[in-house]
């Protein structure tokens, strides 16, 4: 389980477009995954990179009471029901989008 992985939460900032983007990851031993804020008007709506490549999406619907959906998009892949979900806060979003992207 996601949870289970010691972890720390790292901040930079990156050149994106016509600007600086402050990306929050979630860096385990092995993968360190980015979000990077999506070029929509709406916040809470995030790509997730594995190095310069996006293999997902992290998205705020607040009407739920898991209101943050996440998405394994990367086109290598073969998709899967299990690979998306939703969780109660954006890291544990993040996490259980690692735990599924480290299984294929």
């Amino acid at each position: 389980m996601a949870g289970d992985h010691k972890h720390e939460r790292q901040y930079f900032l990156i050149s994106f477009g016509t600007g600086l983007v402050f990306i929050p990851s979630l860096t385990m031993t092995e993968t360190t995954l980015a979000l990077v804020q999506a070029s929509t008007l709406s916040e809470g709506d995030y790509n997730v990179y594995d190095g310069e490549r996006i293999i997902g999406q992290i998205k705020l619907y607040p009407q739920s009471d898991r209101p943050w959906f996440w998405i394994i998009t990367a086109s290598e892949r073969v998709p899967t029901l299990s690979d998306l979900g939703y969780a109660a806060s954006c890291e544990q979003a993040l996490a259980d989008f690692k735990s599924r992207w480290k299984i294929k």
